[in-house]
């Protein structure tokens, strides 16, 4: 036996050893391994595999601490995954807020399609004799075209563009208000008044008109200055007082109408006004909480989307993400259940030393003690994880007997550890 001094140079050697690595989970392998009861060895091998012990251990612990660090993190995101949940239900909502503002559209169009306004067209037509026969059939279509279209501006100033972009409604002649033929320089001169049933939201039909060489003007009866169109469209055919005569006659028999027609339609347009104001103040309160359920959805989504990179898990549907959480739910706990065995396994490399001083007793029954008292300071659970609870033990001892300066026998006990679940 003979004992090896350590200079301090191998010291420094040895620290810098330790240092460089550090973080190196090879000293978990031990550098010498066949420690065992029937040799003495060196001092320098003693203290290199106490400090292998200590690197690993501390290698071990730190690397557990990430392990921890990471466990947590995906249990955190665990618990999000399952926040996310609601997303199917808010989405949900806002088919339902948009069914609803649908249905109220689609319930205004009903009542809408149902009104009708009436009023009285007035058409001035001059034309050769060979039209004399149709001026009649002629001046009707006039005027339901004319009546069609005009009610594009109703539905323009009612503001029901977005619900109604038909460029016209649907009009027919109901019957005859007033209707004179004269004859001058070879051509007719016809003046026809009807009124017209009209029903602004539902789409109608322009007539197909083709004549040649005839003039022809037509007014809303209802209109201020009539009488001036009228005469001015009759004096380029007739003498200034039939045209005069002509419109005096027009204008008595349209007065009789105006009254009754007018107040009949502002009821009608009353009405058609307080349905629009009370269907755009429900559509706007819906309007305003589909847009926060919009903003929501979009919200959650981003963070859904934001969590998945986190974890690195890919959704294929990244404008759906929800539709992932399962997956994502299975993929987080297959990381768990990794990150525990990898922690198992890391655990399974500790090991644990001591030194003794053996005086007189033998080498294997004071290491047998140690062991024992080893076995009896581990039998407490060591919890990891948070579902995570194991025990370590001793599996097999390594005795490093060795003389010191003086002499005098130690040993250097260390025990690789076992894992129970």
């Amino acid at each position: 036996m003979w004992v090896l001094r350590i200079s301090r140079s191998f010291l420094f050697l040895l620290f810098l050893v330790s240092l460089a690595f550090a973080q190196d989970l090879k000293y978990c392998e031990l550098p010498v391994k066949d420690g065992d009861f029937s040799k003495t060895y060196t001092y320098g091998q003693v203290q290199l595999v106490k400090l292998y012990v200590e690197r690993c251990n501390r290698s071990i612990d730190e690397q557990l601490k990430k392990l921890k660090s990471r466990y947590a993190n995906l249990s955190s995101a665990a618990t999000s995954l399952a926040d996310f949940k609601r997303i199917p239900t808010v989405v949900e909502q806002l088919v339902s807020l948009k069914q609803e503002r649908d249905r109220r559209t689609e319930s205004l169009r009903k009542e809408l399609k149902s009104t009708k306004i009436r009023s009285v067209y007035v058409v001035l037509i001059d034309a050769p004799l060979s039209y004399n026969t149709r001026l009649k059939s002629l001046a009707s279509k006039i005027i339901s075209n004319t009546a069609s279209k005009e009610t594009a501006s109703l539905i323009e100033n009612l503001g029901l563009k977005e619900l109604f972009t038909i460029p016209y409604g649907k009009s027919m002649v109901t019957q005859d208000v007033y209707e004179n033929r004269q004859y001058y320089y070879g051509r007719v001169q016809y003046i026809f008044a009807a009124e017209v049933e009209i029903h602004p939201f539902v789409r109608g039909y322009l007539s197909r008109l083709r004549f040649r060489d005839v003039n022809v003007k037509v007014f809303n009866a209802f209109s201020r200055d009539l009488k001036g169109k009228v005469v001015n469209f009759l004096e380029n055919y007739m003498v200034p007082d039939v045209a005069e005569r002509l419109a005096d006659e027009l204008w008595d028999a349209v007065d009789l109408w105006k009254s009754e027609i007018l107040s009949d339609n502002r009821k009608v347009l009353t009405q058609v006004k307080n349905k629009v104001t009370d269907y755009k103040q429900s559509v706007s309160q819906l309007d305003v909480q589909i847009a926060k359920l919009s903003d929501e959805i979009v919200r959650l989504r981003s963070l859904l989307n934001r969590l998945y990179r986190q974890i690195g898990f890919k959704c294929m549907d990244k404008t759906r993400p929800e539709v992932c959480i399962a997956n994502a739910k299975k993929y987080v706990n297959a990381r768990l259940k990794d990150l525990e065995k990898e922690a198992l396994k890391l655990i399974s490399l500790k090991k644990e030393s001591a030194y003794m001083e053996l005086g007189g007793l033998q080498v294997k029954s004071k290491v047998e003690s140690w062991k024992a008292r080893l076995r009896q300071s581990y039998s407490k659970p060591l919890k990891l994880f948070r579902n995570l609870k194991v025990r370590l033990y001793p599996k097999k001892v390594y005795a490093y007997p060795y003389l010191d300066d003086k002499g005098n026998l130690h040993c250097l006990a260390v025990s690789e550890m076992a894992v129970a679940r």
